[in-house]
């Protein structure tokens, strides 16, 4: 909008939509994230990786140390450990991203793209499921968005991984929006 009153009034529905919150929020995490990575490291390098427990608990632990910040550092220099996930372990991997990623909703679709199901296509039922509620997880409470595209992943699929993901996301993009 070129117009001055055109774009007061974008800026305070930015504002009353709670957008430019978020965004705030988003950078303010962003620039004063002090995540200690080698205490990642370490708690990694502890125990076995082939035990799946341990294996979330250190995923987890990430995603909340990381929460919002939108920094995936960790997960980028441990692909292959990330990669020994499975099943359900596989899921809550993807679906940390989500924590991570809280907030970054001009970029969830595009963050999560090689994860989310394709037509006909499926990689690993658990990855696309955990995207599915990553997708809802980065949109959690500002989901309007994403709805439509996460009812349409619930329809499509007969998978319950995926139902499972799709219902997890659409929960929580959907608090707060007044949708049934």
């Amino acid at each position: 909008p070129s117009n001055p009153i055109d774009m007061k009034y974008s800026k305070i529905r930015s504002i009353l939509s709670g957008e430019e919150s978020i965004k705030l929020h988003l950078e303010f995490l962003y620039r004063n994230n002090h995540t200690d990575l080698l205490i990642l490291k370490n708690t990694k390098g502890a125990l076995e990786s082939r035990n799946s427990v341990y294996h979330s608990a250190v995923t987890f632990a990430n995603a909340f140390m990381n929460a919002g910040t939108t920094s995936d550092e960790f997960l980028r220099q441990n692909m292959e450990w990330l990669a020994r996930a499975s099943n359900w372990t596989k899921f809550s991997a993807t679906a940390a991203l989500g924590v991570i990623q809280k907030g970054h909703l001009s970029q969830g679709l595009a963050l999560l793209s090689q994860y989310l199901p394709r037509d006909g296509v499926s990689v690993s039922s658990y990855s696309e499921g955990g995207s599915l509620f990553a997708l809802g997880l980065i949109h959690a409470n500002h989901g309007v968005g994403v709805l439509d595209y996460l009812k349409n992943a619930l329809k499509n699929t007969t998978t319950e991984v995926l139902q499972h993901g799709a219902c997890l996301g659409l929960g929580a993009a959907g608090m707060a929006t007044g949708n049934d």
